[in-house]
């Protein structure tokens, strides 16, 4: 292959039996694209040979980084714009030879943009040049580590183009981050010692996860007045969150953190999308009307009671369209009177063992609700007076059993734009659908666009006058 000297593209992707690249692979000089460096055991091209490659542009991914003898021809490729460095097993030191000979006058990494470490078990310290007033990857967007469980050492101090930086299970790195004034969206995950001192003042997008001892929110991040997306995850200590952002947040999920205070002791008036699932343990009560905008809400594994509205007639929703609630077993009430809700698609409940019944007057305050599921509520015996919206395209019951004992009187007729419908469990008592009404000539559905229908284990339900 070394004849190959205007070879311009390489690409070696999903080639798992590879060992080695091919010898004298330095006599490339014309190539632009190599997808992966494969270090070898005992032969093949060294490292060293990268350096020859000065047309390389793109990404790299360079393997078996144990084998490695000298890596400084990597930092003077000036074209190189990805570089992902994967399983350094044996790798205890990354230092300066990764951006070449400290007395080069070419600057390191100068088009770099994205630098990802992952698998490096055993790597311990990142040491760098003296300090850099411009920065050690002065284009550098992207900054990956993860799975490096023994690094304990430094990051660079500067970054002053990163837009995203994730730190996941990196259990020894105790540093604080790096001052990056122009960091977008942030990641740490099963990294406790990782602390963020500095405002951040441009994040849009936080999520941590598996901070095990954590109470509160980093410094860093109480006075993110831009901060977007908030995710917080297994962080079983976590009871305060910050008030500076939550006017700003438009989407916000917990997940496994059973202290959390329950997210309306702030205004939220910006969320569109809550998911709280197997969280916020001492909420009881869910006030709709504190978040004007929101959107979409899942409530998960919950110990929650009820929704609720202020009082009064009219008790307009505009914005909400998706409605899920789910593994709440104590959960028993909708606001009284029901929930008026001018543009709904989904309303989903599941697992609430104490439900009695569904938001009423369905029929007239979810008028475009268009998918219903109701799973696993033993108590719910009947749909409210005036029947279901009537522009449901999807309709699902599953183990109601009272519920479905009074099917004859689900007044289906109205369903005149379902597509699906599924029942599931026992229908004691029933072994049909509504038989066809002489008086009007319609059968019981007058499902005209009905495409599927399934029935499980429905003690002899049987499908019949289905049209079309």
């Amino acid at each position: 292959m070394a004849r190959l000297i205007k070879l311009r593209h390489l690409d070696i992707t999903g080639t798992l039996g590879i060992k080695e690249m091919p010898l004298q692979i330095s006599k490339f000089a014309s190539l632009q694209t190599l997808s992966a460096f494969i270090l070898g055991h005992h032969g093949g091209s060294s490292i060293s040979e990268l350096g020859e490659l000065q047309q390389l542009r793109g990404s790299l991914t360079i393997f078996n980084l144990q084998n490695i003898v000298n890596p400084r021809a990597v930092g003077q490729l000036p074209l190189l714009e990805e570089h992902y460095i994967i399983g350094f097993d044996a790798v205890e030191t990354v230092g300066v030879e990764l951006y070449g000979n400290e007395l080069s006058t070419v600057k390191p990494f100068r088009s770099l943009e994205i630098l990802w470490f992952e698998r490096m078990l055993e790597w311990q310290e990142w040491t760098f040049f003296e300090k850099d007033v411009e920065g050690h990857f002065p284009c550098l967007r992207e900054l990956h580590i993860r799975k490096c469980p023994r690094l304990s050492g430094t990051l660079p101090n500067y970054l002053p183009s990163l837009r995203k930086l994730m730190i996941i299970d990196c259990q020894q790195l105790l540093v604080s981050l790096p001052q990056a004034p122009t960091i977008y969206e942030l990641h740490l995950g099963y990294s406790d010692k990782v602390s963020v001192k500095h405002i951040v003042p441009r994040l849009h997008k936080f999520t941590i996860r598996g901070f095990s001892t954590l109470e509160s929110l980093p410094a860093g991040i109480m006075h993110c007045l831009l901060l977007q997306e908030q995710k917080i995850c297994d962080c079983p200590f976590m009871s305060m969150l910050q008030d500076a952002t939550s006017s700003t947040l438009k989407r916000h999920d917990v997940m496994r953190c059973k202290r959390l205070e329950s997210p309306m002791c702030s205004s939220y008036g910006s969320l569109q999308t809550l998911q709280i699932s197997f969280s916020c343990y001492s909420l009881k009560s869910f006030h709709l009307q504190s978040f004007p905008k929101l959107n979409h809400l899942q409530i998960r594994g919950c110990n929650l009671n009820s929704l609720s509205v202020a009082e009064g007639p009219n008790q307009v929703l505009p914005a909400l369209s998706s409605l899920r609630i789910s593994l709440c077993p104590k959960f028993e009430s909708f606001p009284a009177g029901g929930l008026h809700i001018p543009n709904p698609t989904v309303l989903e409940v599941s697992d609430s063992m104490e439900l009695k019944s569904l938001p009423e007057n369905m029929h007239s305050f979810l008028p475009s609700l268009n998918s219903m599921k109701i799973c696993n509520c033993p108590e719910l015996q009947s749909f409210p007076a005036g029947g279901l919206p009537s522009k449901l395209n999807s309709f699902s019951v599953s183990f109601c059993e009272k519920l479905t004992a009074n099917l004859m009187d689900w007044d289906l007729q109205q369903l005149i734009s379902l597509e699906q419908f599924s029942i599931r469990g026992q229908c004691e008592g029933n072994d049909s659908f509504p038989e066809e009404d002489e008086d009007n000539g319609t059968n019981g559905a007058n499902c005209k666009q009905l495409s599927k229908v399934a029935a499980q284990q429905a003690g002899g339900l049987k499908i019949a006058n289905l049209q079309q």
